[in-house]
């Protein structure tokens, strides 16, 4: 990590969780959303009735953000009901620490963004969400929270994705899981912003 954050090599001597969940260029192709829209398996974020007003909800204290991305989280904060929730959901999970860094990928690989999770050896975990720089960073930003929120809730992607219409998927050479419902609120998101600041 660089800037912002102090020295964060995360001594970790006990590597327990390491689940990948990543964004390819081209991961979310039209037929895999259009095919789990209307499915009924799918995996659903829980929308309460109201949303929670821009003037009550603060960033999490468990989410570190870097410099580089605090005026899109604090556009989201103000404008994006589903940024909020998400933000209340995070609060709510004082052993787990959120990093949001610059992605930095070869290449090859393609990648718009990836969350690493870690445990340490006393059970606290680390996810580390890395966002590329040329791309819509609130879609990504709460695309990504939204795959740190399935592991919140505890959904098995590794079984969810062996079975049809679950809105889960393997991505090709163990680059992890994508799913209907990180899609989904990433959009959300990033609508919600769009309509208040175009």
């Amino acid at each position: 990590m660089s800037g912002g954050f102090p020295s964060m090599r995360l001594a970790i001597t006990l590597s327990v969780a390491n689940t990948v969940l990543a964004v390819p260029a081209f991961a979310q192709s039209d037929k895999l959303i259009a095919s789990s829209l209307s499915s009924t398996g799918v995996v659903r974020v829980y929308v309460p009735a109201d949303a929670p007003p821009a003037s009550s909800v603060t960033l999490p204290q468990n989410l570190k953000v870097h410099p580089m991305y605090q005026p899109y989280v604090e556009s989201m904060l103000r404008w994006s009901p589903t940024f909020r929730r998400q933000c209340l959901r995070l609060a709510h999970a004082p052993w787990l620490t959120v990093v949001l860094q610059q992605l930095y990928a070869r290449p090859s690989q393609m990648l718009r963004a990836r969350t690493h999770f870690e445990r340490d050896s006393v059970g606290r975990r680390t996810a580390t969400m890395a966002i590329g720089s040329l791309d819509d960073q609130v879609e990504l930003i709460a695309h990504e929270l939204e795959h740190v929120i399935e592991q919140l809730d505890g959904v098995d992607l590794h079984a969810r994705a062996t079975l049809p219409e679950t809105g889960v998927r393997s991505l090709d050479e163990d680059a992890g899981f994508e799913t209907i419902r990180a899609v989904r609120a990433g959009r959300a998101a990033s609508e919600e912003v769009r309509r208040h600041t175009d």
